[in-house]
């Protein structure tokens, strides 16, 4: 059974950031509280959950080349100058 103030469409926007700890201890728990009234929303978070750890164990680790790096850094700062 849903909540009252469960939106599903809200909460499946939310799951990338739940899952990749983007939330500060308040909203991770709103969010939690919300996904357990849904046995949709929890079964989505399961599933989006197990597939985050299937791609973590199949996929290598690789780290980003210092050109990209460079590039990334140079437009952080092109951007936080425009401001």
């Amino acid at each position: 059974m849903r909540g009252i103030n469960h939106n599903c469409s809200n909460c499946e926007e939310k799951i990338s950031s739940f899952l990749d700890g983007a939330f500060t201890p308040a909203q991770e728990q709103q969010f939690k509280n919300s996904v357990s009234t849904c046995p949709r929303c929890a079964e989505k978070l399961e599933k989006e959950k197990s597939f985050k750890v299937f791609l973590k164990k199949k996929m290598p680790i690789t780290c980003a080349s210092r050109d990209l790096l460079s590039n990334i850094r140079s437009q952080i700062h092109l951007d936080n100058f425009r401001k």
